[in-house]
């Protein structure tokens, strides 16, 4: 990784007017050399208007070698991108070697256990570090701070107990961007819960899961039974319930999950420019249309485009949009 991407953001963040261009420059400059396959779509300015925002605010960084891959949807121009920094600089190279320290220093019938906590315990340092370093930032040039939402995954191949090859997937949620697995068996499952008024309702008991897959994937909310439109209406549905660095995840730190995963099996991680335009049905499509990562993911963010461009469609909105793909 080149050094430059460890730069200390204060520096970016003054009064000038220059400052967001010259962030944006080197940052753009330095993710250039990380990331791996198609960039995200600047969203429009409007749904059905053929002009696009000035600043894309989604921000993925996918490093196969590494196992690293992450999905940034901010608020404002700096967060997303100061998230997937911090990422890179605490998941990437510099966990491969803790996690190999690990392994070395621990008993054979111990090592998938103790690498399990430990890496657990690294992701969720990293949501803190980058909350506090967002939270920091906007602090220094005094301007309100907005945040961001983040889904991160980590990919480790160990040995289990057995002696076989184990590909153990970690992964995180802030917010509502998703993490979805496509089996090998074309089974297609969401891994995150997403941060939202509508997921919070099912926590109270107002919707069931059930439900709140109803109204997610309704195609309108004028097909819904006439309960759900009400909730699939509401003007605070889509309304963040928590987010990346507004200084708060101390209180309320992000739960570490894992799943075992099998060759040929696909992680799909989208902002939800993507999600709330394509049913999931519609993304599964495009994943079995195009077996390449790359082509799925222009697939998957030029599809979204088309719909925002589509004014008439009940599932159009004007947003970023990215979609990472990556098979095991």
């Amino acid at each position: 990784m080149s050094h430059g991407f460890f730069a200390d953001s204060k520096e970016w963040i003054a009064d000038d007017s220059g400052v967001r261009e010259r962030y944006l420059a080197f940052f753009e400059k330095q993710l250039g050399l990380l990331h791996e396959g198609p960039t995200p779509e600047t969203g429009f300015i409007q749904k059905g208007i053929l002009e696009r925002k000035q600043v894309c605010e989604d921000v993925k960084l996918k490093q196969t070698k590494h196992g690293l891959f992450v999905v940034a949807d901010g608020e404002d121009w700096l967060s997303s991108r100061e998230a997937v920094r911090t990422m890179s600089q605490h998941l990437g190279e510099i966990l491969d070697q803790q996690a190999k320290n690990v392994c070395d220093h621990s008993h054979p019938e111990e090592t998938l256990d103790r690498l399990t906590r430990f890496v657990a315990t690294v992701l969720k340092t990293s949501v803190l570090i980058a909350d506090h370093r967002i939270h920091v930032a906007w602090l220094n040039a005094e301007s309100e701070i907005s945040g961001t939402t983040l889904s991160c995954g980590r990919l480790l191949s160990i040995s289990d107990t057995t002696g076989d090859s184990l590909h153990r997937f970690f992964f995180l949620n802030l917010g509502n961007s998703r993490i979805y697995l496509c089996r090998k068996n074309r089974t297609f499952q969401k891994l995150t819960v997403d941060d939202t008024n509508l997921q919070q309702w099912v926590h109270e008991g107002k919707l069931t899961p059930e439900e709140f897959f109803q109204i997610d994937q309704a195609l309108s909310p004028k097909h819904l039974p006439r309960k759900l439109f009400a909730y699939a209406t509401h003007l605070n549905r889509f309304r963040l319930t928590r987010r990346l660095g507004r200084g708060e995840i101390s209180e309320n730190a992000p739960f570490v999950s894992f799943v075992d995963l099998q060759p040929g099996e696909r992680i799909v991680m989208t902002t939800n420019g993507v999600s709330d335009q394509l049913l999931e049905s519609e993304i599964q499509a495009h994943l079995f249309q195009h077996k390449n990562d790359h082509a799925a993911e222009r697939s998957l963010q030029q599809a979204a485009l088309e719909r925002s461009l589509d004014g008439r469609h009940p599932r159009a909105i004007a947003d970023d949009l990215s979609a990472l793909v990556h098979t095991v």
